[in-house]
């Protein structure tokens, strides 16, 4: 995976806002939130994690913040991590599939521009934020050197790369 999102879709809805970043591991989105956070797992699912052919939100050990999570997903070797949702409290939830991209469903849109400035290179930052804000429900692209490009769905993107 690389240090940053390289796609991005933004979806403002009634309770806030929907953000999704893709090629972005679950420890990466949860990095994105403050360390404190309590959260709660309300789904777990991985396939290698320890002794267990297939571990759930049972066989993790106690884990009461967004940053202890973190550091959990990052000690350990690859867990196989396929399913993964969580509540964080004041902020919303957050999802993962296949630990390579991350969902949040955030209670304020006011959380975006954070957490996108977490997932994006600093370079192009504002840039990105203006084109997911101005095209919302479109998937965004940003390449290594800047360039932007918008689709209108997932496979669009899919048959661009």
């Amino acid at each position: 995976m690389s240090t940053f999102a390289n796609l991005f879709l933004l979806r403002e809805t009634e309770d806030g806002a929907e953000l999704y970043l893709g090629d972005f591991t679950t420890a990466q989105g949860l990095a994105l939130i403050p360390e404190q956070t309590p959260i709660e797992v309300t789904a777990f699912g991985a396939t290698l994690m320890r002794d267990h052919s297939w571990a759930t939100a049972e066989h993790l050990p106690p884990l009461e913040t967004a940053g202890e999570l973190a550091a959990f997903l990052n000690e350990d070797d690859d867990i196989g991590l396929v399913d993964f949702e969580a509540r964080l409290l004041g902020i919303g939830t957050m999802s993962s599939h296949d630990d390579g991209e991350c969902t949040y469903k955030l209670e304020s849109a006011k959380l975006v521009a954070s957490i996108v400035q977490g997932a994006a290179d600093p370079r192009f930052y504002g840039k990105l934020l203006q084109v997911l804000r101005s095209h919302p429900g479109q998937y965004v692209s940003c390449g290594d050197e800047g360039e932007i490009d918008r689709f209108a769905t997932f496979d669009d993107y899919l048959r661009a790369i």
